[in-house]
């Protein structure tokens, strides 16, 4: 078997690997890796497709890896709140009138919320949410999936709201956030405890 055989396999191995890892970081620095040794495969023997199919993936997963670490970077930097509001690209701003309901209590929890202005009130928590807190995680990582209690606006209030998915998908990729929305967690039940 020749040098350029081995490292045809080797960037063969490294491309399959990718398809088995779950998180995007590692994926992409293998998928780099694989493009490299197969690009040095592909030119080394003429095989003139896969060279240029390699070469268009290569600066793909550089961009995206990029991407990633800093979007990665800006939310380890940053509070649980402060890191969601790293993606106010991606979320929507919804406005809501004095009174007017966000969700009710068993509602189906598909969105995070920050609350961006004014405050929102958990009805049977007797709990008020005010700028830079987030509301909807425990009906998004519970297990029924479901509200656990109705949120209400106080005063005329703006709420930045993100799907569940991308929450999830944003966790998987970076469980620190995950882990900072657990302790938002377990200290709201703290507090509501202690009140009760």
């Amino acid at each position: 078997m020749s040098v350029f055989e081995v490292i045809g396999w080797i960037g063969s191995v490294l491309m399959v690997a990718t398809f088995a890892m779950k998180r995007m970081t590692p994926l992409r620095i293998t998928g780099i890796c694989a493009n490299c040794f197969m690009i040095a495969y592909a030119f080394a023997l003429s095989i003139y497709p896969v060279l240029a199919l390699q070469i268009c993936l290569l600066p793909i997963n550089i961009y995206r890896l990029v991407q990633m670490r800093q979007l990665v970077t800006r939310l380890n930097l940053a509070k649980v709140t402060d890191g969601l509001r790293v993606l106010a690209p991606v979320m929507q701003r919804q406005d809501l009138k004095k009174g007017e309901r966000l969700f009710r209590r068993g509602d189906s929890a598909d969105q995070l919320f920050v609350v961006e202005q004014g405050a929102l009130r958990l009805e049977e928590l007797d709990l008020v949410l005010n700028p830079g807190e987030i509301v909807g995680e425990m009906g998004l990582f519970g297990i029924e999936h479901d509200r656990s209690a109705t949120a209400v606006a106080e005063e005329d209030s703006v709420v930045l709201r993100i799907a569940g998915d991308k929450v999830r998908e944003i966790v998987h990729q970076d469980p620190n956030l995950g882990l900072a929305i657990m302790r938002v967690m377990a200290q709201r039940l703290r507090v509501t405890n202690i009140e009760r």
